[in-house]
């Protein structure tokens, strides 16, 4: 962690370690065996492999000792959280994306990620550490990228908890839903027990365009015949964005795609009271980009559908 920086370079790195308590174990760190708990041992596994990285190829004794000591209490089973802000000298812009990301995580860790994912959760943890100990040495662009669009590949999956990740166009069920709120759930007669699994979609839109991508025309028949199939149906539409052009006009651009997939639906027959619309302008992309460039896997609404309970 860069805070012994100042120490090391007055009184040597030997003595700033020795003051602070931390001793140079790398043997220890080398054998560390994670245990069986799925979030205890791959966030134990994860922080290993960083702090070995550090040790070996980058030669940076201080990191790789900390994030040594956050791996050993991973594998102890100790509280392990995703590094504080406030101990890292970040570069503006990316102080700002670091805390909205920190913020987001400690969201659905705190809405029970360790324990409805748990390796998502771990490499989440492990992937935010690396992105911050790279941006703040803010030199190894390819190293800086590789973390954070880790981090928030798996954040976006986390977050599905509340919009549940999209596998792809073909319909793949949805893991892990929770209870989402603000969904509607159709009034119809009791249905027999068996369970319909939720289902999830994503079609896509052409730049800077609320119309339905072409090549996903037969993805939207799939989405229909899936909504036929169910009984006591619930669809959770989630409109996205990529990041060329300004925040606010995304934000609108995102919502305008979700009313049309709802609009295309109630034409097709779907009950307008079945259906949820959400929009996250450019704030949860499926690809991390610089600001301003055009992604296509970006600009698209992801469809949930299930019944009430099941999301």
């Amino acid at each position: 962690m860069k805070r012994f920086r100042n120490l090391a370079a007055a009184g040597g790195l030997a003595v700033a370690l020795s003051a602070c308590g931390i001793v140079d174990n790398h043997a220890e760190l080398r054998a560390l065996a994670p245990p069986d708990d799925e979030f205890a041992g791959t966030l134990a596994a994860e922080l290993k492999t960083f702090a070995v990285t550090e040790l070996d190829d980058m030669r940076d004794l201080i990191d790789g000792l900390h994030f040594g000591e956050k791996a050993k209490r991973a594998a102890a089973g100790d509280a392990v959280e995703p590094e504080p802000i406030e101990d890292w000298r970040l570069p503006e812009p990316a102080a700002r994306q670091l805390s909205d990301g920190r913020a987001r995580l400690m969201a659905v860790l705190g809405g029970g990620a360790r324990q409805s994912a748990p390796v998502a959760a771990a490499v989440a943890i492990a992937r935010f550490d690396c992105w911050i100990e790279q941006q703040e040495e803010n030199w190894q662009w390819a190293h800086i990228a590789a973390c954070r669009d880790g981090f928030f590949a798996k954040l976006t999956e986390l977050e599905g908890d509340i919009i549940p990740p999209v596998g792809g166009a073909g319909g793949e069920p949805v893991a892990g839903a929770g209870t989402a709120p603000g969904i509607t759930p159709v009034n119809r007669p009791a249905q027999p027990e068996s369970r319909f699994t939720p289902r999830a979609f994503t079609l896509h839109f052409e730049f800077d365009s609320a119309r339905i991508a072409g090549d996903d025309k037969a993805a939207f028949r799939r989405v229909l015949e899936t909504i036929r199939a169910g009984a006591d149906t619930t669809i959770v539409l989630a409109g996205h964005a990529d990041r060329a052009g300004p925040g606010w006009y995304n934000d609108g651009l995102s919502k305008r795609r979700a009313l049309a997939v709802k609009r295309a639906l109630i034409a097709a027959g779907v009950d307008a009271d079945a259906i949820t619309v959400k929009s996250f302008g450019e704030r949860r992309p499926r690809i991390m980009t610089a600001d301003g460039l055009r992604e296509r896997r970006n600009r698209r609404v992801e469809i949930v559908i299930g019944r009430a309970e099941a999301l």
